[in-house]
């Protein structure tokens, strides 16, 4: 790189010519570029903001700059996304004496929806956002955000609030005022002069605005600061759940809960701003037919780009796999869409559930088995043009990265040379029933145990005397194909696991010696 650019330097050529890209993102080619007005250079430093040539960016190059960060061709510097590793969250849920899970479904749900890697609305940092019960945690929770050096806060509360004065109700005689916040936020601001900007969500009764001192303030109530707000002591509170429901429903493909209604029509640009938020939220209150309040907004001190609030997947997310298995010449297309796991090992699950029903001929409802044969499985992509040039994808980081890239994913037994610690091997073998007997007489005939089965080669010489040939083949293609290194210092686990059918899961791992 260094050399390309002197030669650039003596040549008097620049570094990006974006002649021609002036449609398109300079980073993956294909979508149009950010048009708001402003982008990343604009939060950053001194140098980004006096660049003379940005490098253009999309909303998804940018939303997934966190596993693929963005360096300007011009200035040199890493972009910043709108949304960053500076943000963080306070989650509140109050108390209610009869219905105390009602609050705490609430924010768990909206923890989920600002965390989520899968529905990237904010890619939070999981250590950033703090769910809070009480007035100590609250304080604690503080603390931490601005020992990580936040910039910019979210303070959400579902709850009850006195109107008394008392202030938000997190006991059945505990109660946080509002002006306690304030304060300690103002306090703060003195303290970390980069701390910026507060984004406060109010799902509670007569809520009063957050008082902030040379701080940004966004606020959004779910009612007036003297009305009572409404909440079902089932579903909860309509407020939260249509401010959710702005930022996941498109990607969800599920839509809105209410029938015919037309506010996907709103959320049409890339990022849900303030003023889209707040109109898909009044349309849903011009709606007779809903018990969402009328709600009620406080704004301070904010410029354009303080508007963006999350990212709009305006398209349906939804991830796409071929499985393939061993000894089976079909092949099977599986769609899951992120509302339907949270977990990569959920993922994987749903993968095995498939993988069971494509081999077996049978539909599983067993959590042990499934679980098993999803720890065989490999979620992988091509990385070039031989069999062997494959990436396993073991993070929805990686996967969410794959699937931008439009790679071709594939769910598949993992190979057996593959097998190393943490990561088990497996096959669904059909018409065994002996493998019990024989795996038994191979170790007695080795005078070992199952937790001191070391010498796998040993092994398969017993296994190769008592004849089973579908075993055999696959003790023979982890004893050819796999590395020494791998096996060195590990000790081998061999199960079996029933399954209807006649067919029997063997399952394949290696644990450290001593290791459980």
């Amino acid at each position: 790189m260094n050399k390309l650019k002197k030669i650039c330097r003596t040549s008097s050529v620049t570094v990006w010519d974006d002649e021609g890209l002036d449609d398109c993102c300079e980073i993956c080619l294909v979508n149009e570029p950010i048009t708001v007005g402003f982008d990343g250079h604009d939060i950053g430093s001194k140098e980004q903001t006096l660049c003379s040539n940005r490098i253009s960016t999309c909303c998804s190059c940018m939303r997934n700059s966190y596993i693929n960060p963005i360096k300007c061709h011009t200035c040199g510097e890493t972009i910043k996304p709108f949304i960053n590793a500076d943000w963080g969250a306070i989650l509140v849920h109050g108390y209610d004496g009869e219905n105390k899970e009602v609050f705490k479904k609430d924010i768990t749900q909206f923890e989920k929806v600002i965390t989520s890697k899968v529905l990237p609305a904010m890619c939070m940092s999981s250590e950033n956002v703090i769910i809070c019960e009480n007035k100590e945690q609250i304080d604690r929770a503080i603390a931490t955000l601005f020992k990580n050096n936040i910039e910019t806060v979210m303070f959400v509360y579902s709850g009850h609030n006195d109107d008394g004065g008392r202030g938000l109700q997190l006991g059945k005689d505990e109660f946080y005022p509002l002006n306690e916040l304030s304060d300690k936020l103002n306090k703060l601001k003195k303290k970390k002069a980069n701390f910026d900007k507060v984004i406060v969500f109010l799902d509670c009764c007569y809520p009063d605005k957050i008082n902030l001192k040379d701080l940004k303030l966004i606020q959004i109530n779910a009612t007036a600061p003297t009305v009572e707000a409404k909440a079902d002591t089932n579903t909860g509170s309509p407020f939260l759940q249509y401010v959710i429901q702005a930022f996941t429903a498109t990607a969800n493909g599920k839509g809105c809960n209410v029938p015919k209604c037309e506010c996907s029509d709103i959320l049409q640009d890339s990022f849900i701003t303030l003023d889209t938020l707040w109109d898909y939220l009044n349309e849903h209150f011009k709606n007779g037919e809903l018990k969402l309040d009328m709600p009620f907004m406080n704004a301070d001190n904010i410029s354009l780009q303080d508007t963006v609030l999350a990212y709009n997947c305006n398209f349906k997310v939804q991830f796409e796999f071929t499985i393939l298995y061993p000894g089976k010449k079909e092949t099977l297309s599986m769609r899951v869409l992120p509302s339907e796991f949270n977990t990569f090992d959920q993922l994987k699950s749903i993968g095995a559930a498939e993988v069971i029903k494509h081999v077996c001929d049978m539909i599983s409802d067993n959590s042990s088995i499934i679980t098993k044969v999803a720890d065989t499985l490999s979620i992988e992509i091509n990385t070039g043009p031989r069999s062997k040039h494959i990436q396993e994808v073991d993070t929805i980081e990686k996967l969410l990265l794959a699937w931008t890239s439009k790679r071709i994913l594939r769910c598949t037994a993992r190979p057996l040379y593959s097998i190393n610690v943490g990561k088990p091997v497996g096959r669904l073998l059909k018409g065994v029933p002996e493998i019990r007997n024989a795996h038994q007489a191979a170790l007695q005939k080795c005078a070992m145990k199952d937790q001191h089965l070391t010498d796998i080669k040993k092994y398969k010489d017993q296994i190769d005397k008592i004849q089973n040939a579908d075993y055999l083949s696959i003790l023979d293609m982890i004893i050819h194909q796999t590395k020494e290194e791998q096996l060195k210092g590990n000790r081998w686990e061999i199960s079996f696991f029933d399954l209807p059918n006649s067919f029997t899961l063997v399952h394949l791992s290696l644990v450290k010696i001593g290791g459980i």
